[in-house]
């Protein structure tokens, strides 16, 4: 029970950081014209191509965000619904995240900067477990008390 409450908690507080995040990336890319936070760029920088994907990534995990705030106070507020919700939400963030990669990797950046990426993998490691856990129907509501 106090693992699927950190869990969902921990889900909740990584998007509101990632939030954050993308705004502070998209004010970057306003003032300079260009994307280094949070997705480092390759040696050479990104190629004006990439800037439409990222955008459209960044867009994209906003909506997933505010899903997945809705699943948070859900589940803390034991909804019915808050499962569902919240296979939603990892589901979207989980395939922004393999799509992310796939896009990103062969650039090279990946290598180039192993601490920015793989610390986003590594706090990306729990959101797996909620997924599986909510597959699995192993996730517990909160009860009131």
């Amino acid at each position: 029970m106090r693992f699927s409450r950190w869990l969902v908690g921990y889900f909740g507080f990584i998007q509101i950081i990632h939030l954050l995040t993308l705004i502070l990336a998209g004010v970057q890319l306003l003032h300079t014209g260009t994307v280094g936070f949070p997705a480092p760029p390759p040696l050479d920088g990104w190629p004006t191509s990439a800037i439409p994907f990222l955008l459209a990534m960044g867009f994209t995990d906003a909506i997933l965000i505010i899903i997945s705030e809705i699943f948070v106070l859900g589940f803390f507020k034991q909804k019915a619904w808050a499962m569902k919700i919240g296979l939603v939400a990892l589901s979207g963030s989980m395939a922004t995240a393999l799509v992310f990669a796939l896009a990103t990797i062969p650039s090279g950046a990946w290598w180039l900067h192993p601490i920015a990426y793989g610390g986003m993998g590594v706090l990306f490691i729990p959101y797996v477990i909620l997924f599986i856990q909510i597959l699995k129907q192993k996730i517990i509501q909160p009860t009131e008390g």
